[in-house]
This record gives structure tokens, sequence and C-alpha cells, in this order.
């Protein structure tokens, strides 16, 4: 019995859902890691990033 507790205990972990921390995120970090992982797929194909910003 001990050994099929054991057993299901890492699926209990599984089905228990992280607590998620709002936080501020850089985007432009992010679009950077973006267009890196992808020029990393195909360097051959043009990868272009239009940046648009409000008019103040």
């Amino acid at each position: 019995m001990s050994v099929l507790v054991e057993d299901m205990l890492p699926l209990a972990r599984l089905d228990q859902e992280p607590t998620l921390e709002p936080s501020t995120v850089d985007l432009r970090v992010l679009a950077g890691d973006v267009l890196q992982a992808a020029q990393a797929r195909d360097r051959e194909r043009p990868i272009q990033l239009p940046l648009y910003r409000p008019h103040d």
C-alpha cells in the first residue's frame, strides 16, 4: 500500500497549479530573444520586427 501512495504522490504534485506572481516584463528583451531563436532556425529567412510608438 505504501508503494502505491509513493507512486501517486508525484502525480498529485503535477496537478498542483504553481503560484504566479505579476511582474514587469521588458518586451524589448523578449522580442530580441524571439528574434534570435527564429534566426537560429533559419539564417537565410529575413525577419523584420517593426516597432510602433503611440503618439503622445
